[in-house]
C-alpha cells in the first residue's frame, strides 16, 4: 500500500491499557492469522525509491534515493541496464501483471511496465491522482494542470477514466479478470501496487461513514481509504481461492513508506462547490493533506529517516506459509523490501544475479566509470518458512543513517526531517495536527547519534556515549559504505506534460523512444486476446471476517 501508517492496521497488537486504534482491516487481520507479521520490515521514506528497490533488488542507495518524476526524469527511477523483478519472473516462465501505481519511470517507452518484464499493465505512472477523474495530483494546494494519469497496456485508459468508478476499483476489477482468465498451466505473478491511501485523500461516503466517531476529517477519510483497500485485497484473495491458486501462493504485503503525519490541510466535500475539483463529481470527500496516518509508537513518518518513515507495516501470507508459522511475528529479524527480489527469484527457480547489469556502466552516473551495483537482496524464504534467523543484519539507509542489528546510527550534523513524536491516539492533544512546518532533528553528538531501536523504537534516547565502541564502529562502516552510493543525475523536465498532453490528448505518457506502439496501433509483445482486458466478471462474494486482532 501507499503511505500506510505502521499503526494503521487492525492486526497491530497494542500494549495492555491502550485503546484500540479503531482501524477496520478485517481481511488483512485474517491473512495475518494465517501468516506472519513482519515488525522490522524496512523501506525508503518516500514512494519512488522504495519501488525502484523492490523492482531491482538493490537498496535505494544503490539505485535511487531521491525524488524522480515519471515523465520528467531523463534517467528514470530504474536504470534501463538493470534487470527488473518482472524480467526475472518472466524468464522463469511466469505470467507477470502489474496493476496500480508504477512510479518507476515513464519518459521513454522502454521504461514502461510492458517493456520491463510485465505482460499487462493498468495503472498510473506518477505519484497520485484524484480517484474518479484520474487527474494528476500535484500538491497540497489543490492545484492540477488537468492532465490525466491513467494507462492501460500501450495507451491511455480512455474508456475507464472519469466514468464514475473509483480508480482503485478499476484496479480491483482488472486483478479479478487476470485471476479468473489465467491459464493455470503457467505460474502467475500479480503485482498490486495500491495508490491508496496516498494523497489526495478521497473515499466514497459509505467508507467514510464507518468512522463517524472520528472527529478529524483528514483522519476519517484516510481510515476509509485503508478499509476500502483492505476490502479489495480480500476480494482478490477470494478469487485466488476460487481458482484453487491460494494453496500454492506466497503473498507479501508492505507499505512503501511510513504514513504521512503533520499539517492539517483542508478537506472538501464533493458537492460541486469547488470548481477545481468539479471533475470529481459527487464522490466522497477530498482532503489535500499528507497527513491522517499514525505510526505510533515509532517516531516520524513519511519523508523521515526515523523509524516511523522507514519501518513499515508488512506481513506475508498464503498457502505456501507452513501452518507452524501461522499467526507468528518476526519482531527482531530485519527485512528490507529489496529482499523480495531475491526471494521471489529463487522460489521461481532463477538466480537473482543481474547478468545485464553486471556488464554495464551505470547510465547518468556522475562518475562515468561506475559499474551497475550488484543485487543487494537476500533470500528470506528460510526465515518465513521455518523461522530461521534473518540473513539481513544491516541496512545502509542513506549517507547519514546505518542500521545494524539492534542499532541505528545517525552521523553528526545530519538533519532528519519529520521528527514528530506520536501519541497513542491520533489526532489528539498529545499529537495534534501541526499548523506549521514539520519539526527537524539535528544530531549534535560526535561522531553521531546512536539509538537502540529494539528497546527504544520511539528513538528517545541517544546512547552513543554509553556505547562508544559501537558508535565508532558504525561511523566507520557508514563512511566506507558511502563510497559505494550511486550518484545518478536526475532531471525534472517541466515540458514533458505539455508534450504528453499533445501526444495523447490530455493524458500522461512516454514522450521519447524508438517507435510508438500507441500511435501505430501495434502490439509489440503480440499478446493473445485473453490478456487485453476490457471488462471483468462480477465480483466474488464477500466473506465476512471479524475485525478482532490477528492473535
Amino acid at each position: 500500500m501507499d503511505d500506510l501508517g505502521y499503526e494503521d492496521v487492525g492486526f497491530r497488537i497494542r500494549p495492555a491499557g491502550f485503546p484500540a486504534n479503531g482501524i477496520q482491516t478485517p481481511y488483512m487481520n485474517a491473512l495475518v492469522r494465517e501468516g506472519i507479521d513482519l515488525q522490522r520490515h524496512y523501506a525508503h521514506p518516500i514512494c519512488t525509491p522504495t519501488r525502484a528497490s523492490m523492482m531491482t533488488g538493490r537498496l535505494p542507495v544503490h539505485v535511487l534515493d531521491e525524488f524522480s518524476p515519471a515523465c520528467g526524469d531523463e534517467a528514470g527511477a530504474v536504470p534501463l541496464n538493470m534487470t527488473t523483478l518482472g524480467d526475472k519472473l518472466s524468464q522463469a516462465g511466469y505470467m507477470t501483471h502489474f496493476v496500480g501505481k508504477w512510479d518507476n519511470g515513464a519518459r521513454y517507452w522502454d521504461m514502461l511496465p510492458l517493456n520491463r518484464g510485465f505482460r499487462s499493465f493498468l495503472g498510473i505512472f506518477n505519484k497520485g491522482t484524484y480517484s474518479y477523474s484520474g487527474i494528476e495530483y500535484k500538491s497540497v494546494k489543490n492545484e492540477n494542470d488537468g492532465i490525466i494519469d491513467f494507462w492501460d497496456d500501450w495507451g491511455p485508459a480512455r474508456t475507464l477514466a472519469n466514468d464514475g468508478i473509483n480508480q482503485e476499483h478499476h484496479f480491483r476489477d482488472r486483478m479479478l479478470s487476470i485471476v479468473r482468465t489465467h491459464d493455470e498451466s503457467r505460474p502467475l505473478y500479480l503485482h498490486y501496487s495500491a495508490r491508496y491511501p496516498h494523497s489526495p485523500h478521497q473515499a466514497p461516503h459509505e467508507y467514510i461513514n464507518k468512522y463517524n466517531n472520528t472527529s478529524s476529517m483528514p483522519r476519517r477519510v484516510y481510515m476509509a481509504m485503508v478499509t476500502m483497500t483492505d476490502e479489495i485485497i480480500g476480494q482478490v484473495v477470494e478469487a485466488f481461492k476460487q481458482r484453487g491458486f491460494w494453496r500454492k501462493t506466497l503473498m507479501v504485503f508492505s507499505s512503501d513508506n511510513g504514513g504521512g503525519v503533520g499539517t492539517n490541510e483542508p478537506c472538501y466535500p464533493m458537492d460541486g462547490s469547488n470548481p477545481l475539483l468539479e471533475a470529481e463529481g459527487f464522490y466522497g470527500t477530498v482532503c489535500q493533506a499528507v497527513s491522517g496516518a499514525s505510526n505510533w509508537p515509532l517516531m516520524g513518518g513519511k519523508f523521515s529517516f526515523f523509524e516511523g518513515g522507514i519501518r513499515v507495516a508488512a506481513f506475508v501470507s498464503g498457502g505456501l506459509i507452513p501452518k507452524a508459522m501461522h499467526g507468528t511475528t518476526i519482531s527482531n529479524g530485519i527485512i528490507h523490501i529489496a529482499d523480495w527480489y531475491t526471494t521471489f527469484s529463487r522460489l521461481a527457480g532463477v538466480n537473482e544475479f543481474d547478468a545485464k547489469g553486471n556488464v554495464s556502466k551505470l547510465s547518468f552516473e556522475r562518475n562515468e566509470d561506475k559499474r551497475v551495483p550488484p543485487v543487494d537482496g537476500l533470500d528470506m524464504w528460510p526465515t518465513i518458512s521455518r523461522g530461521a534467523p534473518s540473513p539481513r543484519v544491516e541496512i545502509h539507509v542513506n549517507r547519514d543513517v546505518l542500521i545494524s542489528h539492534r542499532w541505528k546510527f545517525i552521523r553528526n550534523n545530519a538533519i532528519i526531517e519529520v521528527a514528530e513524536r506520536p501519541g497513542p491516539v491520533f489526532a489528539n492533544a498529545s499529537f495534534p495536527f501541526l499548523n506549521k512546518a514539520w519539526t527537524s532533528f539535528t544530531c549534535e553528538s560526535v561522531p553521531g547519534c546512536l539509538f537502540d531501536v529494539l528497546d527504544d523504537a520511539s528513538e528517545y534516547f541517544d546512547v552513543c556515549n554509553a556505547h562508544p565502541t559501537v558508535c565508532d564502529d558504525l561511523h566507520q562502516r557508514l563512511e566506507s559504505d558511502n563510497e559505494k552510493v550511486v550518484d545518478i543525475v536526475h532531471t525534472s523536465d517541466s515540458s514533458c506534460r505539455s508534450i504528453s498532453d499533445a501526444l495523447y490528448g490530455g493524458y500522461l505518457g512516454p514522450i521519447l523512444g524508438a517507435g510508438n506502439p500507441y500511435l501505430t496501433n501495434e502490439n509489440p509483445l503480440n499478446l493473445p486476446p485473453s490478456f487485453l482486458f476490457v471488462a471483468s466478471p462480477p465480483l466474488p462474494p464477500m466473506i465476512p471476517f471479524d475485525n478482532s486482532p490477528a492473535r
